[in-house]
């Protein structure tokens, strides 16, 4: 039995303990024991572990974390010590994909990576590779313990890099390291900027230095590596603004080893610009909201009904109600979801299935889905999923604007709000979503892996001709607004927002896409251009577009664009007035209301439209896609969360 005992040090980490040890505790390896070794905390740390079951507690007075895990390690009766820090969290599968993993007497460490690897981590690490920098994340290790025992654990008179020291100790005696290349950990890193860049200094040079003497290294190498520590606490404390010890630091580097750029950098540490300037001259281009994985398309999913009808598919935004101004905006309140029944009846009536796709407050808490159960007993609905990060546990991410879109978090941090929110939709609606929307349209470069990780089919979370950067989301600019089959997963079928360009200029729209750019929206273009009916950007829905535009759009995108599948989605708050702007009063509300059923009777009227389903929409895409959209794809969809009787 591959047994592992967890290890964990803590100090003063009350905000963090709990979802810490909660993911060792929600393994789907379960570890033998989970140690919480609480160094002398004076806050919380030591009663909350105590509450929660299943964890033994060890106190020890104040040191190091090293020492902590080396007093975790004696008491230890795992075949394997699973190292985590306090503040750090694992993927549920991460101790299962580790020891899945067939390894060799005489590996030593079975590490993973985490969502702050870097891109260049060997599949097996040498001393040359580990003495370069430390490629090992504590909490991504996994170390045999009679191996640990043998060295004599970490060298707890370090203050700094302990687990680095273990490292190469370890690689230096013939040690092997494997790696799982997976991301299954979420690092919280702290802060980049260290208190005292000199004493971190100093700590990296004596780690060095003993491994140098222990091993009798060549004095070239120990230069080098001084050099390189030199280099980066020094440009790390110029870039935090911390002047002085920069000044120190990169005085000392040029005078071991001058070149152009290392002057460069002196200079600037002697000169007081301020932090902002030296971040943008200094750095490389900071990284903005990541490009989302599902804007490629493989190949277009050619839609063909057997006649020429469009089709209309309806996804309502089911959410909590929240302050629209003030985002994220943590709220739980689901009372709005009592009043869906107006809209549903509107549906009935016109043979409609809309989909709900549901957040987690909704799916959590009974207030938020009890209502929806009727209809999707009584196959009058469907059910998918939408994904507001600043509710959605485990919210371990700092709540800033940028944190709200979920294609920003950390890859490993996506997968899992998905993956509970998945969990808690099966749990309480009793049927398995194969739809997704990620909340404020959020997607980003991971997005398409994870859903098809998770079991996802559709998504639709890409809204063409929308640049949302300006608010740290995603540019939708280039992504065709028909179903198309997607790059990154040609298992994915995404099923963009309805978004047309109506105008004179809309006719041929791609020398026009930087007037809906962030810039221009900055300096009003798109609504210079709109009121002069030159270039308009219309999106189906009743929040902010009238009736005769969703009309107009409508017929533009079916004649001109040869459009068939229509897909109209609105807000769950909107149907109860004072949530969003849209609907503030009764007048509102009937307004809202009679827009949804002039637009039904529209569309299967004048345009002679079908009602249909995501899920059919998917089947159709599959079955008469082109032949490389088809090629790997799996049978049909019989979707769980579809019409008739919930299963799974």
């Amino acid at each position: 039995m591959q047994t592992v005992s967890v290890i964990i040090p803590a100090y003063n980490a009350a905000p963090t303990i709990e979802l810490t040890v909660r993911s060792a505790l929600e393994q789907t390896h379960p570890p033998l024991e989970i140690l919480v070794i609480d160094s002398g905390s004076t806050d919380d740390t030591a009663e909350i572990v105590r509450c929660i079951e299943g964890v033994t507690l060890l106190q020890r007075e104040k040191g190091s974390p090293g020492a902590a895990r080396n007093d975790g390690a004696r008491h230890a009766r795992g075949r394997w010590l699973g190292l985590l820090d306090a503040g750090d969290w694992w993927a549920p599968d991460k101790l299962a994909r580790q020891l899945a993993a067939p390894v060799a007497d005489d590996v030593a460490v079975i590490h993973c990576l985490s969502d702050t690897s870097g891109p260049d981590i060997p599949a097996e690490l040498a001393f040359a590779a580990l003495w370069e920098r430390n490629r090992v994340i504590t909490s991504a290790a996994l170390v045999r313990r009679d191996v640990f025992e043998q060295v004599g654990g970490m060298d707890d008179s370090l203050a700094e890099s302990q687990d680095y020291h273990l490292w190469m100790r370890l690689a230096a005696l013939g040690w092997r390291f494997a790696l799982i290349p997976e991301v299954l950990i979420w690092h919280n890193e702290g802060g980049s900027i260290p208190d005292d860049p000199e004493q971190l200094f100093r700590q990296a040079e004596l780690n060095i230095r003993r491994v140098h003497r222990e091993f009798d290294l060549p004095d070239a190498m120990l230069r080098r590596k001084r050099i390189q520590l030199l280099h980066e606490t020094g440009v790390a404390a110029l870039q935090g603004g911390q002047q002085r010890p920069a000044r120190q630091l990169l005085g000392r580097l040029l005078r071991l080893s001058p070149t152009p750029r290392r002057l460069l950098y002196y200079a600037a540490a002697c000169l007081p610009l301020p932090r902002p300037g030296l971040r943008r001259w200094l750095l490389p281009d900071q990284p903005g909201c990541a490009d989302s994985s599902l804007t490629q398309p493989a190949a277009m999913a050619r839609i063909v009904t057997g006649h020429d009808r469009p089709l209309l598919i309806v996804i309502i935004d089911t959410e909590e109600e929240f302050d629209w101004k003030s985002l994220p905006f943590y709220s739980m309140s689901v009372k709005a979801m009592h009043a869906q029944g107006r809209a549903q009846r509107i549906f009935d009536r016109f043979g409609v299935v809309p989909t709900y796709a549901v957040d987690y407050a909704v799916a959590s808490q009974p207030e938020g889905y009890e209502p929806l159960l009727p209809f999707l007993a009584e196959g009058r609905c469907e059910i998918g999923a939408q994904l507001h990060p600043w509710i959605n546990p485990p919210r371990l991410e700092e709540q800033t604007e940028a944190n709200s879109y979920a294609g920003n978090l950390p890859p490993i941090l996506e997968r899992e709000k998905l993956r509970r929110l998945t969990d808690r939709i099966i749990a309480n609606f009793g049927c398995r979503p194969i739809l997704y929307r990620g909340g404020r349209y959020g997607t980003g470069q991971a997005t398409a892996k994870t859903l098809a990780r998770l079991g996802y089919r559709i998504d639709c979370s890409v809204m063409p001709f929308h640049d949302l950067r300006r608010q740290h989301g995603p540019n939708y600019w280039h992504a065709p607004a028909q179903p198309y089959w997607c790059a990154a997963q040609p298992d994915l079928l995404e099923i963009p927002v309805t978004a047309v360009l109506t105008g004179v200029l809309g006719r041929n729209p791609r020398p026009w896409r930087r007037a809906f750019s962030s810039l221009s929206e900055q300096l009003f273009i798109p609504a210079v251009l709109s009121r002069a009916r030159l270039l308009e950007r219309i999106r189906l829905t009743p929040e902010g577009v009238s009736l005769e535009e969703a009309k107009r759009m409508t017929r533009i995108a079916y004649r001109r664009d040869g459009q068939k599948v229509f897909a109209l989605s609105y807000h769950s708050p909107s149907l109860a007035q004072g949530n969003t702007p849209y609907v503030r009063n009764e007048q509102d509300l009937a307004a809202f209301l009679a827009w949804i059923e002039r637009y039904l009777e529209f569309f299967f009227g004048e345009m002679n439209g079908i009602a249909s389903t995501p899920g059919e929409v998917y089947d159709l895409a599959r079955r008469n896609g082109e032949p490389e959209a088809r090629q790997g794809q799996g049978a049909a969809l019989d979707p769980p969360c579809a019409r008739g009787a919930p299963q799974l």
